[in-house]
């Protein structure tokens, strides 16, 4: 398989052509090494990308993660190797206006570490909320106990159980 199989920072590009390349910066995190190659090759033509090869959590910390070459991999107790987690929180110094997260059940946890940039500045958000039975309910209500202003949306992309994504505006 190639990188460009993979089709690795297809949301960077989309967002950069929404925005007519007008923004200041991406954070990039992927926590696997082959898949942030990939992310890299497939994006080298964007600007203002930082490249940060650590999974987002609630802090700090080194997590196991199933490293498994494609878009699947997963942390769990009994992963293939132990990845680095930081908070956006503590990454991110700069007014953010749009977070999206498709992250493997790690949603919850990396909007923990993200609330203070929630809520000082309110970005828009496009979150997965499928891989757990309860992140629809979890995460709304969540976001909602920091900032009650968002306007909320949910659109499921498939025919099956998978790619539901909430839209906090």
């Amino acid at each position: 398989m190639n990188f460009r199989e993979l089709d690795l920072g297809e949301t960077v590009l989309d967002f950069k052509e929404y925005t007519n390349g007008k923004y200041h910066k991406i954070y990039f995190f992927e926590p696997e090494n082959f898949l942030m190659a990939s992310a890299k090759e497939n994006l080298n033509d964007i600007p203002n990308i930082t490249y940060l090869p650590s999974g987002v959590g609630e802090k700090e910390d080194m997590l196991y993660f199933d490293a498994v070459g494609d878009l699947s991999g997963n942390f769990s107790d009994q992963g293939t190797e132990k990845v680095r987690v930081v908070a956006i929180d503590d990454v991110v110094e700069k007014a953010v206006t749009f977070i999206k997260m498709g992250i493997e059940g790690m949603e919850l946890a990396a909007l923990k570490g993200a609330s203070r940039t929630i809520l000082k500045y309110k970005p828009k958000m496009a979150i997965s909320v499928y891989h757990k039975s309860t992140d629809m309910v979890d995460i709304e209500e969540f976001v909602l106990g920091i900032r009650k202003d968002y306007q909320i949306y949910l659109r499921h992309y498939t025919k099956g159980c998978a790619d539901t994504v909430m839209y906090f505006i």
